[in-house]
């Protein structure tokens, strides 16, 4: 397998500048005819985590999913754009792709739009987690899958990037069923690397224009970073943002470990070869501000040889809290797999309903800060390790 990376500099959101600017990139691999022929369906597949406006940078930008259309619609192929969102509301995807202008970039190229939860099914065999999972019949059917990622940190897996985009092709509440039993970072990790391996992507093509930093995928900081990154090689794209833009050590990503132990792509950034931009000079020397449930790896005081071991018992510490920014809306309550939440009819400051976490349920998953779309969910370090400084 190519371990080559394509990397653009895009400073903003004109379509145009878009276009061209992924056309340069897929120039570098060879061009879009190298992926796409005359007559080939093709599933474009963005990250569409809940139903947020393109500007908050939690999903993947409208323009990019036209330009990628636009390309493949040039090379003489049929576009298909899918997605299923996060939380287990009826018409949850539908909103979403209308909400990140994804719907309406998919009427302008005349996309047949897909809402992955309302199409049929077939089981597949994941065989890195040994389960079988369903997912829409439509990806067995189509010719190519190209995913189409946003560069976010996350507050379980530290980065959501290219693999764990694929974790949308599980309809509705099956995934919530995932991290009901998965619920460890690692095993969770192994499965997100499963479901990636059984859809496998030709493509992948990064909007990394303006990323997210922080307690993402949704509650994080918009951060302008500028690049378009393009490859054949998932777990290479992950592995080479991760390491020098966000400035994290891959090592400390169980995606990228996991994907490179299983051959799925190269994790180790000395072997991936950068075509386009050099990253090697890339200006943000800190990288991006980290989830606070990563918040021990970014202590440059503490030695690396002890990181793994305070990070391993750090990632069992973090558990979501309730703020005061609460309405009582119910979606972490539908959103929770083990149903570790519940609304009562008045918060102690006698706003309203309020939701309310058993933490004796609670697995730590993170989904309920995903979901909250008004900052009511927050992850929390308890205090033995705020203590510390950790």
């Amino acid at each position: 397998m190519s371990h080559k990376v394509a990397v653009t500099r895009c400073s903003d959101y004109k379509l145009d500048t878009v276009y061209n600017t992924i056309a340069e990139s897929l120039e570098l691999l060879g061009g879009v005819g190298a992926y796409v022929s005359s007559g080939d369906t093709v599933l474009l597949k963005p990250n569409v985590l809940a139903a947020w406006e393109p500007e908050k940078a939690v999903t993947t930008h409208p323009y990019v999913v036209e330009a990628v259309a636009r390309l493949v619609q040039d090379a003489g192929g049929k576009v298909l754009i899918g997605e299923s969102s996060g939380g287990s509301g009826y018409n949850k995807t539908e909103e979403a792709l209308r909400r990140s202008g994804i719907a309406d970039a998919a009427q302008r190229t005349a996309s047949e739009l897909l809402d992955f939860d309302k199409l049929s099914t077939e089981t597949r065999y994941v065989e890195m987690i040994d389960r079988e999972i369903s997912f829409p019949s439509v990806i067995a059917d189509v010719d190519i899958t190209i995913s189409l990622p946003k560069l976010k940190t996350h507050s379980l897996t530290g980065i959501t990037g290219a693999i764990k985009n694929m974790f949308g092709t599980i309809p509705g509440p099956k995934k919530a069923q995932m991290h009901k039993e998965f619920p460890d970072k690692e095993f969770f990790s192994r499965a997100l690397v499963g479901v990636f391996a059984t859809v496998r992507p030709k493509l992948s093509i990064m909007d990394g224009i303006v990323a997210m930093e922080g307690n993402g995928p949704a509650a994080g900081t918009p951060k302008s970073v500028g690049f378009v990154i393009v490859s054949e090689d998932a777990v290479a794209m992950d592995t080479l943002v991760t390491e020098k833009i966000a400035k994290i050590d891959a090592d400390y990503i169980d995606m990228l470990r996991f994907g490179g132990e299983a051959g799925l792509g190269s994790n180790d950034i000395n072997r991936i070869e950068v075509l386009g931009q050099s990253l090697d000079g890339y200006k943000e020397e800190k990288g991006f501000r980290l989830p606070i449930t990563y918040a021990v790896y970014s202590k440059g005081w503490l030695p690396d040889r002890f990181k793994a071991a305070f990070m391993k018992m750090a990632y069992k510490a973090p558990v979501p809290r309730i703020t005061s920014n609460c309405i009582g809306c119910g979606r972490c309550v539908e959103s929770c797999p083990v149903e570790a939440i519940q609304l009562t009819r008045k918060g102690r400051d006698d706003r309203g309903r309020k939701a309310i976490i058993d933490l004796e349920k609670c697995i730590s998953c993170f989904c309920c800060h995903e979901m909250c779309k008004d900052n009511g969910v927050e992850p929390y370090i308890p205090r033995i390790w705020r203590m510390n400084k950790i």
